[in-house]
């Protein structure tokens, strides 16, 4: 008997196995859920429990897979960002007066690292940066400043006459800022008052670091700025349309316990 044919492989064969979806799905996963498996969320509340997600950008996955195996989850809040595709979110912002996230009113939210919540940690995915807090409320990041302008990203926000640095939940420590000024717009020396101590801040200075000690009062620390003088930039600079009021660049801000 002759020997059956060798049938060829069809085009794509192994394209399909090597990014069948199965692997689509199994990389998924692992790019949006660490250590503590699918369903942590869920093992740490309860699957009735009501939590909100905060996403403030950067990995999407860690969003759609949380909320895909995590029935407890109810809303996600952008903050700054949104979540690709259309995906049903709500937007919020940060109150610049009490650090209070709007319109989020879950007991339980789920946050990045980066947005440190007023609470209790319950739980966490460390590999993802992923925190999940009982927050007390109203909803209220831990730290917040009032009187920066917003800046375009990779530039560093402009103050205003008056600056406020408050963090809740604080114990003391130290708080570092790096400031700039324009000598353009300030060919002399400025003045930085802080705490009823003075910094003369010279022409042009670049990111100037200083470093303040922190005294909580009822677990709040706060830091208060007054810049001197201040000028707005339309009516120093021909023809310049800015017409906000501007005093330093404060480019950094560091909180040591």
């Amino acid at each position: 008997m002759a020997a059956a044919p060798v049938r060829a492989r069809p085009p794509g064969a192994r394209c399909r196995r090597t990014h069948s979806f199965p692997r689509l799905a199994s990389s998924a996963y692992a790019q949006g859920i660490g250590t503590p498996g699918k369903s942590w969320i869920d093992r740490a509340v309860g699957r009735n429990a009501h939590v909100g997600v905060v996403f403030a950008g950067g990995n999407q996955l860690a969003v759609l897979e949380n909320e895909f195996w995590n029935r407890s989850i109810d809303r996600v809040y952008g903050l700054g960002a949104r979540l690709p595709g259309d995906m049903p979110e709500i937007q919020t912002s940060v109150d610049e007066t009490t650090g209070e996230l709007r319109g989020v009113t879950e007991r339980y939210v789920l946050a990045p690292s980066s947005v440190q919540l007023v609470g209790t940690r319950v739980a966490a995915d460390s590999a993802k940066g992923l925190v999940l807090y009982r927050v007390t409320q109203p909803v209220r990041v831990t730290t917040h400043v009032v009187g920066l302008y917003p800046a375009n990203p990779g530039q560093e926000p402009w103050s205003r006459g008056h600056v406020s640095w408050i963090r809740s939940q604080c114990t003391g420590g130290t708080l570092s800022v790096k400031i700039s000024s324009d000598e353009n717009l300030f060919p002399k020396a400025q003045t930085l008052t802080v705490e009823g101590r003075a910094y003369t801040i010279a022409p042009g200075t670049t990111d100037r670091s200083i470093t303040f000690p922190l005294t909580p009062q009822s677990g709040v620390c706060r830091v208060d700025f007054a810049i001197s003088p201040t000028a707005v930039p339309a009516k120093v600079e021909a023809g310049n349309h800015d017409t906000r009021r501007l005093g330093l660049h404060f480019a950094s801000f560091h909180y040591a316990p």
